[in-house]
């Protein structure tokens, strides 16, 4: 925040002018939208970083000492990133010391044209801070995003309830920008200007004055619904996990959303468990035998 501005920087390696003009166009469109929109985004091109720079360390000082901890572009012990989508067989972990099982563990197994999505969601676990769950999304073909993440949390449980919860926030909000704005306005009532949680408030406020629009109101819901459950289901979406699952609730807690296809390091004790559990609901499992753990 500078002078009451809200100034966001986005850090890339590179950008093609396509890119520039849509995030002008993208701005433009929201201050006609709203006079009030005030937020300002600066983009920095870093001079290409290549993503397969050499090991580098990250140091935190503490009371007792210094801690380094050694930072790696490796994000599985496969060779090539297409190499996960085999059946899994044993590789040594050098770190370890430990014969791993890398590849697919599950009894389904994911569809390899998707590849580019499971890099893009390893690398976005790998950068965020331990305990760590990504929930990915394909929205376009070659285009990710990230729907939610838990971050940060003293379990894995726990940052799987979080990434959870926010995959389905961020949906219903594309919903009502997708769909919902006109069903919302259709129906009379205006909400003109007005972001999902007011909108959608305001329908609440108005079901209850207007005993007609409870109907309404419920129907909203079942289309919402469908639509969040459709878009978490789908081969688009996955779930990784920065460590493994050292007990299946974690998985339990993410395969509640409906996303079926996770990968996570394995290496467990519980390995056997987890994977049972991934069979027993129909969901694909890929290990890739390299903890990530940022802290």
């Amino acid at each position: 925040m500078v002078n009451n501005r809200t100034i966001d920087v986005l850090f890339v390696p590179d950008v093609e002018g396509k890119a520039i003009d849509e995030l002008k166009a993208h701005d433009a469109k929201k201050k006609a939208e709203d006079p009030t929109y005030s937020r300002t985004l600066k983009v920095v091109v870093t001079d290409g970083i290549n993503r397969q720079t050499p090991e580098y360390y990250s140091v935190k000082n503490t009371r007792f000492g210094w801690l380094t901890n050694e930072n790696t572009p490796m994000i599985s012990l496969a060779k090539e990133i297409l190499d996960l989508f085999r059946p899994a067989e044993l590789m040594h972990c050098d770190n370890s010391g430990k014969n791993l099982m890398v590849g697919v563990v599950s009894e389904r197994s994911p569809s390899a044209e998707k590849a580019g999505l499971y890099a893009f969601g390893i690398t976005a676990a790998k950068g965020i801070k331990s305990n760590a769950i990504v929930i990915a999304r394909e929205y376009a073909p070659g285009c990710y995003q990230i729907l939610g993440m838990g971050a940060g949390q003293p379990n894995r449980k726990d940052a799987a309830m979080l990434a959870g919860s926010k995959s389905i926030e961020n949906l219903q909000r594309e919903f009502y920008r997708l769909h919902g704005k006109q069903m919302i306005e259709d129906e009379g009532i205006d909400v003109k200007g007005r972001k999902w949680e007011a909108a959608w408030q305001q329908v609440q406020m108005a079901s209850i004055d207007e005993g007609s629009l409870k109907h309404f109101a419920l129907g909203y819901r079942i289309e919402e619904d469908r639509y969040v459950k459709d878009q978490l289901g789908s081969p688009n979406v996955i779930v990784t996990s920065d460590a493994f699952f050292p007990k299946p609730d974690g998985l339990d807690e993410v395969l509640d959303t409906g996303v079926r296809n996770v990968i996570s390091p394995g290496g467990s004790k519980g390995d056997a468990e987890v994977i049972a559990r991934a069979n027993e609901k129909g969901a694909t499992l890929i290990h890739t035998g390299v903890r990530y753990f940022k802290h």
